[in-house]
């Protein structure tokens, strides 16, 4: 049954100058979300019901299912109209549930329960490449099941046989052959974490990495079939240029485990490395947070096919951008005071000025969507930009200090 809801309020006050805002939502979020474009956005409360809004959160609609005490935990869309829902429940009377809509949620019908998998567990991982074509994966119980004809039928997937005490913490295909999965182990095990691809869509596994710390590999997101990520514990940053084949590692300060993530192309994405939301322009080398209001400790991230709209969860509430996150946000307050920047507003030229004690390490002029427009020696004082088009830009000062921006307009 599908209804809807008008909203009037939002959940947290929001401020001007945040470009991460508040959607106003019938309730709080506990559970997964999903946005295939601009507009459309789904997020689930347990199993029982499942919103959607095609309007950017402006209003709700809610399908409410047949699963009273189950829960949804993962939601994956090939297309606007098309996504996948897959959950289950521990002490419910339903295990091992795949939901399907193909009408943009306006109703889910039921693809299989109860009858695939190990039914002590629920499925927490889908990823479909098409309306016929996808896997789930039980995170616990270690296994991953594949259909070719739209659920009528499941086949288990062997992508491991030799470890046996590991945890399937995401699944994800880039196309219709190229896929990965990654995993997590208990600390005191004799098993390694492990990033895993197929070429075949799960046909055969190869382990392309090994986890050398306690933990393991939470999220993935590929760009496209040859650039990808991979966030893992302690702050560790894994990035492919080649398909999967080699992975190349980083350590983000001050080490939080980075559960999402996501790139919009090879050099911008988004993740919760900071614990809020921060962004990169430069491929993952260097990360600043963005602003939003609260801050919030961020869990989930997803942009959408633009590239400059999304969403992300913290503190069970939605926010949006519809600008790529606006400018990235550094409050330093002891170092904004020894910087100064000045004539500003400026006509092309600008100098620097900090105290002797400042040592800066990099100096960039971006715009109001963090998009790098020039960038200046580290150690010049007269900032020359004749060829920037008028507007309101930012100086982001990277020094041993710390990094923050400074805020300068061009006439």
């Amino acid at each position: 049954m599908m209804k809807q809801l008008f909203l009037l309020l939002c959940l947290a006050p929001c401020v001007a100058s945040a470009q991460w805002t508040a959607v106003s939502t019938p309730s709080s979020i506990n559970g997964p979300m999903a946005a295939p474009n601009d507009s459309t956005v789904f997020y689930a409360n347990g199993a029982k019901t499942i919103y959607v809004s095609h309007n950017a959160g402006a209003t709700w609609n809610y399908f409410e299912t047949e699963y009273e005490y189950e829960f949804i935990e993962d939601v994956d869309f090939i297309n606007d109209s098309v996504g996948f829902a897959c959950g289950g429940g521990w002490f419910s009377p339903h295990r091992n549930v795949v939901l399907r809509t193909t009408n943009a949620g306006q109703s889910w019908e039921t693809l299989t329960r109860d009858s695939v998998g190990n039914l002590q567990f629920l499925f927490s991982e889908v990823d479909f490449v098409s309306i016929d074509s996808g896997m789930v994966a039980q995170s616990y119980g270690n296994d991953v099941y594949r259909t070719v004809d739209g659920g009528i039928s499941w086949q288990q997937i062997v992508y491991d046989s030799t470890q046996l005490n590991q945890t399937i913490s995401d699944l994800h295909f880039v196309n219709s052959s190229l896929g990965f999965l990654t995993t997590i182990v208990s600390s005191g095990t004799m098993n390694k974490a492990r990033i895993y691809r197929t070429t075949d869509f799960g046909n055969t596994w190869q382990s392309v990495r090994e986890w050398d710390y306690p933990g393991g590999y939470y999220s993935i997101h590929f760009v496209n079939d040859r650039v990808g990520y991979v966030g893992g514990n302690q702050g560790v940053l894994c990035k492919t240029t080649d398909g999967g084949v080699t992975w190349s590692e980083s350590k983000i300060p001050p080490g939080n485990a980075i559960s999402a993530v996501w790139f919009t192309d090879e050099q911008t994405g988004y993740s919760n490395a900071l614990g809020v939301i921060c962004k990169t322009t430069d491929g993952g080398a260097n990360w600043f947070p963005q602003m939003m209001m609260g801050p919030n400790i961020v869990s989930a991230i997803q942009m959408t096919p633009s590239g400059t709209s999304g969403f992300l969860i913290a503190n069970n509430i939605l926010y949006k951008t519809t600008n790529g996150g606006g400018i990235t946000h550094i409050w330093q307050p002891e170092l904004q005071e020894k910087i100064s920047i000045y004539p500003n507003p400026s006509r092309g030229i600008s100098y620097l000025q900090y105290d002797v004690v400042i040592k800066v390490q990099q100096l960039q002029l971006v715009d109001a969507t963090g998009k790098v427009i020039k960038h200046f020696p580290h150690d010049a004082t007269k900032l020359s930009f004749p060829e920037v088009a008028p507007g309101v830009y930012f100086l982001r000062i990277k020094t041993e200090q710390g990094t923050l921006s400074k805020k300068i307009t061009v006439q």
